[in-house]
């Protein structure tokens, strides 16, 4: 049963974060992505001194986060997680679901995994899709999610 993004999420009380019950993950508004350590995030990434975290880890260290290799992937074509930004085009391949965000990478995924080489009979084997990701860099795992014209 896909339940709704405004049924799974959980208001933190502030509008720096906000935590998925369903996944496992605490979300930073302002970066657009989940988080593996808040502590190293907000010395990083916001550039806050350890007296200026403490409220926050204090708010936030009960909750269980997932690893990153333990997160489901969500199921496909799925409302888009409006907390993560618009999803972002990409492109899917059609024999084993291979995702990539640009056209050349896609080309030599189908060329190196099917020995493909393009020609104007047998141009493409993938397909335009709209994506979305927990993670950044690490664990990065890319997800497909519905296009719809404007997130509320």
């Amino acid at each position: 049963m896909l339940v709704s993004e405004a049924e799974t999420l959980v208001s933190s009380g502030d509008n720096d974060f906000q935590y998925n019950p369903e996944y496992k993950v605490l979300i930073c508004k302002k970066c657009k992505y989940a988080i593996r350590g808040l502590e190293t995030h907000l010395e990083d990434a916001h550039g806050l001194k350890k007296k200026e975290r403490r409220p926050l880890l204090d708010r936030y260290n009960s909750l269980f986060l997932a690893k990153p290799e333990d997160i489901y992937i969500p199921p496909f074509h799925g409302p888009p997680f409006k907390v993560l930004g618009d999803p972002i085009p990409a492109f899917q391949c059609l024999d084993c679901n291979h995702i990539s965000i640009n056209r050349k990478s896609i080309r030599g995924h189908y060329n190196k995994a099917y020995g493909w080489r393009y020609s104007k009979e047998d141009c493409t084997h993938w397909t335009a899709v709209h994506i979305q990701t927990f993670f950044i860099k690490f664990h990065q795992c890319y997800f497909i999610v519905r296009k719809e014209s404007t997130l509320m």
